[in-house]
């Protein structure tokens, strides 16, 4: 619609048809208003939905990095949480960057505390090796001198 069409709304032929893409015709007596800044002009077809869908927030590693390397879930978190923050803002690159990184620091704090429990039980293999080395090369208790004359 113009603006000449809506300046020249003629009240006794009733209210206009409604407009594509709008569920609501507008007040009888009234023409219709402009849009909120942003939208489509009247007439106009809906806004197109996003080519992507949302990005995942990838807190699933942010999760399993508070159970292997927990300083690294602190990011893996924060950057999760931006990931919808950004996307309902209409932010898509920021969001795609946050889930990136969210996944990045939970990878990490995974990979991280797995080498660190690999590491760990390899040391306690060695330690009970060598508590069980040396307590197999103890000379015999009975061949020590007695502490009470006989």
């Amino acid at each position: 619609m113009t603006d000449e069409q809506r300046v020249s709304f003629d009240k006794s032929s009733g209210p206009p048809p409604p407009t594509p893409g709008y569920a609501y015709p507008p007040a009888y007596g009234f023409p219709p208003a402009y849009p909120p800044y942003g939208y489509p002009p009247y007439g106009s077809a809906a806004p197109p939905a996003p080519p992507h869908e949302k990005p995942s927030s990838n807190i699933g590693w942010a999760i399993a990095a508070i159970f292997t390397f927990w300083p690294l879930a602190i990011p893996s978190f924060i950057y999760a949480n931006k990931v919808d923050t950004f996307w309902f803002a209409g932010n898509r690159a920021g969001a795609e960057q946050a889930s990136r990184d969210a996944r990045t620091w939970g990878l990490i704090g995974v990979i991280i505390g797995a080498v660190l429990f690999v590491l760990v039980i390899i040391w306690f293999v060695i330690i009970f090796a060598v508590i069980a080395d040396t307590a197999h090369n103890l000379p015999d208790p009975s061949s020590y001198p007695s502490a009470y004359p006989s």
